[in-house]
């Protein structure tokens, strides 16, 4: 028995010894955060951050969705989500517009979005749409 244990210890700090952050196809890029959205900023700033921010990844369908307030993603555009296939980032449709998506989830095999925006592609929403395939 204590032969296992041993084994399986060996096997995770292999895996964990060679464990690494790597950048996923570019990344995002965004516009200055508005006061407004993010009253936490001071007045003497004008963003957290101008290079695009992920609120929430979620896998859908076998591809991982990101969703936040960004432009772009991967160089292409991306209104606010966007989806990564393993190999490069892909919009969602014509994206959400507004000023950011704060969570994501898959319900009954329909990817929802939530946050604060009022069209999702081309339909007036109150800040929760659904996509589905």
């Amino acid at each position: 028995m204590n032969k296992i244990k041993t084994i399986i210890a060996m096997s995770v700090i292999a895996i964990s010894a060679e464990a690494q952050w790597m950048p996923v196809g570019g990344g995002v890029q965004g516009e200055p955060v508005k006061k407004e959205v993010l009253p936490q900023i001071r007045d003497d700033e004008t963003s957290r951050d101008s290079n695009g921010n992920i609120n929430a990844l979620v896998v859908y369908q076998g591809e991982l969705y990101a969703a936040g307030s960004f432009k772009t993603a991967g160089g292409k555009k991306a209104s606010n989500i966007a989806r990564w296939n393993g190999k490069e980032w892909l919009p969602v449709g014509n994206g959400i517009q507004g000023s950011m998506i704060t969570a994501l989830c898959v319900y009954k095999n329909e990817l929802y979005a939530t946050g604060l925006f009022d069209k999702a592609g081309n339909i007036a929403v109150r800040n929760i749409a659904r996509w589905k395939w």
